[in-house]
């Protein structure tokens, strides 16, 4: 599949937030327990951090406030993964491990002005071999997502079989960065738990009744890669993980696992029950793999995508809105148009598979059976993939302004907000380029 041409998305207003010249300002204190402090530069420019739990609190002032109970903890012996607050804030290489067990931080930049943007913090080196907790505890803008959000509340932003509950927003990213961040920890996720090594999902022991919670991870990594991550890096990143939760997932079945090492993943597919487990974890392999294509192309990873995509819509056509629908018109619209190989756009055949699920009688007089839900073309993005990788690859500008249009004169309701207002948003996008081409 293609990246969606120049997307872009409501920005988490950070500044506004945590660096914050607004109304909301608000004293933040953070305690940090050490052993001891002392202030020394290494040699490269950086400042080198150990930690230790004893007796020693300083106390870390700022001037802005966060939106939420942060708490970060790392052991000396571990690489250090700051992904709560990587999530928040998009600074890269934050903190990194560099050996003897000593965490750098770029000088001129404490802990607290990365967390909160512009608060004052001494440039200290602590001697540790424990655990530090940074507790920074405000209120500002975004308090919709409150303070310690529950299991109960984070599978309700998550609910089996439908699309993420929340808006298209700031409020709604930072809301599913919060379930994320619950449902990680009620499933055994740690600090030392390296997010980009599939080893460490397949190895958590998960109950198989909180398979399902699995899915609603894997779901809600891709909704927050595909709505609100536009960076490339850190979008790839975000489909990893999302794949790795689907694939444990899939895994987590006793049928699937045996049949996998027996046969190989696309017999295992073939034989797959779980509508969630397919779809996400194919959507969030789907675009990893576009940032790598040839990569994706040396494992093979083509016929096993379809293979998913196939499995999901023999078992479960209607599943998220016919999902499976467009997975594949989208995969097979959005291939590069290689003549004489397998895996080559094949405009036709995506067309075939997103007739079902959009009302143009024009261009699907062949489908018996079209639309297969009167309704089905009210889940805007069915008609989005139409125009994007059927019409505008076909050149049809007029027509698929047509079509962009229609999806701009709708009103953005229930039960679709959050996909029908984003779909909308990049509807608004293409049709400019579409313009510019008629």
């Amino acid at each position: 599949m293609k990246t969606r041409r120049d997307r872009q998305h409501p920005p988490l207003r950070v500044n506004s937030c945590l660096g914050g010249d607004g109304p909301n300002r608000a004293l933040v204190n953070g305690i940090l327990y050490a052993s001891r402090a002392f202030v020394r530069a290494g040699d490269d420019g950086r400042f080198p951090f150990r930690v230790h739990l004893e007796n020693v609190r300083a106390y870390l002032g700022a001037e802005t406030a966060t939106h939420a109970k942060i708490l970060i903890d790392f052991r000396h012996d571990s690489s250090f993964h700051l992904d709560k607050i990587r999530r928040r804030i998009p600074y890269p290489a934050l903190l990194a491990n560099r050996g003897q067990g000593e965490l750098y931080l770029p000088a001129g930049l404490g802990i607290v002005e990365h967390l909160v943007g512009g608060g004052r913090m001494t440039k200290r080196r602590f001697s540790t071999r424990a655990l530090l907790g940074v507790l920074l505890v405000g209120a500002c803008s975004l308090t919709a997502v409150g303070e310690g959000m529950n299991l109960e509340a984070a599978l309700a932003v998550l609910p089996e079989g439908e699309d993420v509950q929340i808006a298209y927003s700031a409020e709604g990213r930072a809301i599913l960065e919060e379930a994320i961040d619950v449902l990680e920890r009620e499933l055994g996720v740690t600090a030392v738990f390296d997010h980009a090594d599939e080893a460490d999902y397949m190895a958590l022991e998960i109950p198989l009744e909180h398979k399902t919670w699995v899915n609603a991870l894997s779901q809600a990594y891709y909704t927050l890669g595909d709505v609100f991550v536009e960076e490339s890096a850190e979008a790839k990143q975000i489909f990893t993980r999302g794949q790795f939760w689907g694939l444990k997932s899939l895994r987590m079945s006793a049928d699937f696992a045996t049949e996998e090492i027996r046969q190989g993943f696309i017999a295992a597919v073939a034989q797959e029950t779980d509508p969630g487990a397919l779809l996400w974890t194919y959507d969030n392999w789907a675009r990893k793999d576009e940032y790598d294509p040839l990569g994706a192309i040396a494992r093979n990873d083509p016929p096993k995508l379809v293979a998913m995509a196939e499995r999901l819509l023999e078992i479960a056509p209607d599943y998220i809105s016919y999902s499976a629908y467009r997975a594949l018109a989208a995969f097979w619209g959005g291939l590069p148009p290689l003549p004489l190989i397998t895996f080559g756009q094949n405009l036709p055949r995506a067309l075939s598979y997103i007739c079902p699920v959009i009302n143009e009688p024009e261009y699907c007089a062949d489908c018996g059976e079209c639309p297969v839900a009167p309704n089905a073309d009210q889940y805007f993005e069915n008609r989005l993939i139409f125009a994007q990788y059927y019409l505008m690859e076909k050149e049809l500008w007029d027509e698929a302004a047509r079509v962009l249009q229609s999806i701009l004169d709708e009103p953005t309701d229930e039960p679709h907000l959050l996909y029908n207002a984003y779909c909308r948003d990049l509807a608004g996008q293409f049709l400019e380029q579409v313009n510019e081409k008629r």
